[in-house]
């Protein structure tokens, strides 16, 4: 199983989502689409607009929708410790506030726990830097996999190669920021995740894949909660099921299926993927289970920046969606 987490994915920039995206920077997941067992689901929100934040709560049995503490809260690396996987971290973020982040405390309880770059700050690696990790994993074992991206994280052309470079920007754009600039770091974490599929599906046994992002983002000012857009919480999420899986969970898969249209928020992963592996307990609740037929929550009664804001605030179509330039205000609220 593979957890993938991506970082400043917003879907109103990536061309699935978005058909009216100027960019084409989606071609994988669009050709997944139609696959068999890859769900990719349409109307998913992060829970607040900063990393730390929303980890320790997608990460954690702790939400937006109960009292929980992050400190008193089981993981997702305990659960799948704690029903025979062998657990692995591998992340492509620099190891900064290792002592005191809510993301490298979880990240540590892994069997093994990796990052690519040993500094404290922002890794300057490209997200293929985590592929060769891959290899060293045994394909017999049961092995419950995190890889966390540093996907799209602001400044954008820091995070491709040259060769990803496919859009460029306009004359007056800046070079950091601008919406071509995001398209190629979208296009490259495109890419990085066919990787990892094709490389997992050909030798690794692959049951199930999970991806979603962190939290989204606004191209003319990144994700600042004081400064609130919907865009900013708009993000990405699929979930890849095998024929083996299908086969032996029909009815999950099934209900998986069904919720395609339906509305879930990322600080419900951790009841999801416990749901997906197949471990309830005491510390699971299958309300905020979106595998699960107890699943609660809807449009009307699911929220974002911590309970401060309704989804049906979110009334505004996605930019371009509406022809609207992605450096405009009309999301405002």
């Amino acid at each position: 199983v593979i957890f993938v987490i991506g970082e400043f994915a917003s879907r109103d920039y990536m061309h699935y989502y978005t058909p009216g995206f100027p960019y084409e920077n989606t071609p994988w997941l669009e050709s997944m689409a139609e696959r068999d067992g890859f769900l990719i689901y349409q109307n998913t929100y992060s829970a607040w607009t900063q990393t730390v934040p929303v980890l320790e709560r997608a990460l954690t049995e702790k939400s937006q929708y109960n009292d929980k503490e992050f400190f008193e809260s089981a993981s997702l690396i305990d659960v799948a410790k704690k029903i025979g996987y062998h657990t692995y971290w591998f992340s492509n973020q620099g190891r900064y506030g290792q002592f005191d982040s809510a993301i490298t405390m979880v990240a540590k309880t892994a069997d093994t726990a990796e990052w690519t770059d040993d500094s404290y700050t922002f890794t300057t690696k490209f997200d293929e830097s985590l592929l060769p990790y891959l290899t060293r994993i045994d394909p017999h074992a049961n092995n419950f996999i995190v890889l966390h991206l540093m996907g799209s994280h602001i400044y954008y052309n820091n995070r491709y190669p040259d060769e990803w470079a496919k859009f460029a920007p306009a004359d007056g754009d800046s070079v950091m920021t601008s919406a071509p600039s995001y398209a190629n770091s979208i296009l490259y974490t495109d890419h990085i995740l066919a990787e990892i599929f094709h490389y997992a599906e050909k030798n690794l046994n692959l049951r199930a894949m999970v991806y979603f992002s962190d939290h989204g983002e606004n191209l003319k000012i990144s994700h600042n909660p004081d400064v609130f857009r919907f865009d900013m919480v708009r993000i990405p999420f699929f979930i890849y099921l095998s024929p083996e899986y299908r086969a032996a969970f029909p009815r999950r898969t099934e209900t998986l299926a069904a919720r395609r249209e339906a509305y879930f928020t990322n600080d419900m992963m951790y009841d999801t993927v416990c749901g997906l592996l197949g471990a309830p307990s005491n510390r699971y609740d299958p309300r905020q289970d979106f595998s699960s037929p107890s699943y609660g929550f809807t449009r009307e009664t699911l929220t974002t920046m911590l309970g401060t804001h309704a989804l049906t605030e979110d009334v505004e179509p996605p930019v371009y969606a509406a022809g609207v330039p992605a450096e405009s205000d009309a999301q405002t609220k």
